[in-house]
């Protein structure tokens, strides 16, 4: 039986984060189950920049995607519905690990998220993040 289209949504969305990370030379691994809303975790052998002061940093993330619950208002800025537990996971402050929200907004037409050929694989849309 094929996933569920949120369990589809989610593995687009994580599938989009792993291709960013393996561009920039980053790895993120999917946590196995709810951690305090972390979904994965992003890592950096040494210095992810010239003049960076953190060696080897780590960041967790908590995924979403949506196609309805994030909007972009008249003055450019967007806005997404999140759960309160979800948002209260987020604002902890005293974390070890920073934590980021990522959204990855996407098609209603399920045909049109994932395109693939001899010439390119794309994920339509973007995704957005926020630490709060």
């Amino acid at each position: 039986m094929p996933n569920t289209l949120q369990e589809s949504m989610e593995d687009v969305s994580f599938a989009y984060m792993q291709g960013i990370c393996a561009y920039n030379g980053y790895t993120i691994s999917k946590v196995e189950r709810d951690n305090d809303g972390i979904d994965a975790t992003i890592k950096c052998k040494g210095y992810p920049a010239e003049g960076c002061l953190r060696y080897s940093p780590t960041l967790d993330i908590q995924l979403k995607a949506s196609y309805v619950k994030l909007k972009r208002k008249k003055n450019g800025d967007l806005t997404f519905i999140l759960e309160t537990k979800n948002y209260n996971n987020l604002i902890i402050g005293n974390r070890m690990t920073p934590i980021i929200l990522v959204v990855l907004h996407m098609d209603k037409d399920r045909n049109k998220w994932v395109k693939h050929s001899n010439a390119a694989l794309k994920i339509t849309k973007c995704a957005y993040w926020v630490n709060l």
